[in-house]
């Protein structure tokens, strides 16, 4: 028993460029792919996530996906989310750079945004593309919430940066920069974006937290040594940090996180 309400989904074939081994990295699935296709790849999947963003939630009955957390706009309720998240996964052993991130998205988070439905883990690696390249599926849902299009926007970019640029990797010819990112999203979705680098940090600071949670059961469970700079620096921790202007030493730390031992 899970205790919980879920879903039951159908299979959907198809091809999902992977993070563990990156997309970005020799001998991937994208990369095999022509710099035209990866194109479209990437423009197909922009187009999911607008019309994610257009959908109604409101006659769609999703009122309920909103953050119960504290908080005068959506901005600040994800913030002392994470911050909350955060606690748990550490306790007293915290991070230098989450906790500056932290610090900095406490002065500088928007208000009166626009709500829309938030996929909450916004990316390629998180889409089913059919051999046409069109998206069959858009998975991994548990961060659903109500919040500003950006924040699915900034995560989609910071998340293209890390497991590409942060793993080691030159971003694969053909996937849009960040600005280009950006300017695709305005036009398939006429408007013009906001706050986009408050919600970059915001997905640093995410990211960083799964990836500490991850490393410690890595390391209760024997799979890698315990090592305290591997929790501090890592591919997730040191994107964050670019983010913000705070420095890491290059030479310490961890090069990649894996789940393949």
């Amino acid at each position: 028993m899970l205790g919980a309400p879920f879903f039951v989904m159908e299979h959907v074939a198809g091809n999902i460029p992977s993070d563990d081994p990156s997309f970005a990295a020799p001998g991937s699935w994208v990369l095999s792919l022509d710099v035209a296709d990866r194109e479209l790849l990437v423009n197909n999947g922009l187009k999911t996530l607008v019309s994610i963003h257009r959908l109604d939630w409101q006659s769609l009955g999703l009122n309920f996906a909103a953050r119960t957390f504290d908080g005068n706009s959506a901005a600040e309720k994800e913030v002392n989310y994470y911050e909350d998240f955060y606690t748990w996964t550490v306790g007293t052993d915290r991070c230098p750079v989450i906790d500056e991130a932290l610090s900095w998205a406490k002065a500088n988070q928007p208000t009166g945004e626009e709500l829309v439905l938030s996929w909450g883990d916004s990316r390629i690696g998180n889409m089913i593309f059919g051999d046409d390249l069109s998206v069959s599926a858009v998975i991994d849902w548990e961060g659903a919430t109500l919040s500003s299009p950006e924040k699915d926007l900034g995560h989609w970019i910071h998340l293209s940066r890390v497991f590409s640029q942060y793993y080691g990797f030159d971003l694969p010819e053909g996937f849009p920069s960040r600005d280009e990112i950006v300017g695709r999203y305005e036009e398939l979705s006429g408007r013009t974006t906001r706050n986009v680098h408050f919600y970059e940090v915001l997905s640093g600071i995410h990211g960083s937290i799964q990836a500490n949670r991850a490393l410690r059961l890595m390391m209760e469970s024997g799979v890698i040594p315990k090592d305290k700079n591997a929790l501090d620096n890592n591919p997730f921790t040191r994107s964050l940090a670019d983010l913000i202007g705070h420095v890491l030493p290059e030479s310490e730390g961890l090069a990649v996180i894996s789940g393949k031992g």
